[in-house]
């Protein structure tokens, strides 16, 4: 009985994490639409400003190796919402639940091998999903390394790339140690981003 009720408050929990995740990012690209994306009312030049965007910010998650401070958390999230908008998508409610879940699951997973006597680097959470979002980026077209891919091919990776950046950001919050603000003063940052998740993990 009581396992049944802990597991429908995580359930809820969950769900609540992943509407705030939704409403955060929402917020987001309605910003950068204001601002970014919006700097010309040409419709091809609106285009071009978000392809700057997302090549600029694509080929700085790929050239920043990971570190402690969260410093990747601005091109990050910029190259998620101008692959978005380049794709015309926005990740819902199902999609941040699916992506916490995952990788709160292969946190777990990399734990239960921590143990393990076989001598092999496997990384943390972040460099996995990180390595998994810069080839998808690559693969995309959107950095300057080369891509094998035709015009068709190139935007499936660009939908991968927004699949495995949600996962990064959210892995990467978890492990960086950027400082928790008052809370009557609380920008929803990274460091937001790992309190609202870090209880679930």
């Amino acid at each position: 009985m009581f396992g049944v009720i802990a597991l429908m408050k995580k359930t809820k929990d969950l769900s609540v994490v992943a509407e705030n995740l939704h409403d955060w990012f929402g917020d987001f690209m309605r910003l950068c639409d204001a601002s970014l994306f919006s700097m010309s009312s040409d419709p091809a030049h609106q285009e071009a400003a978000v392809l700057h965007t997302l090549i600029r910010n694509a080929k700085e998650v790929t050239d920043t190796p990971l570190g402690p401070r969260g410093d990747l958390y601005p091109p990050v999230a910029f190259s998620l919402a101008a692959a978005c908008r380049r794709l015309g998508i926005s990740p819902g409610k199902g999609n941040w639940k699916s992506a916490v879940e995952n990788v709160l699951d292969f946190r777990r997973k990399l734990g239960d091998l921590e143990d393990s006597d076989i001598a092999f680097p496997i990384g943390t959470t972040a460099s996995n999903f990180k390595n998994l979002f810069e080839e998808a980026l690559i693969n995309a077209g959107v950095t300057d390394r080369p891509t094998i891919l035709d015009d068709d091919n190139q935007r499936s990776a660009l939908g991968l790339a927004v699949n495995w950046g949600m996962r990064f950001l959210i892995a990467y919050a978890l492990e960086t140690k950027s400082k928790k603000k008052p809370r009557t003063d609380r920008p929803r940052d990274l460091a937001w981003i790992r309190d609202l998740v870090k209880d679930l993990a």
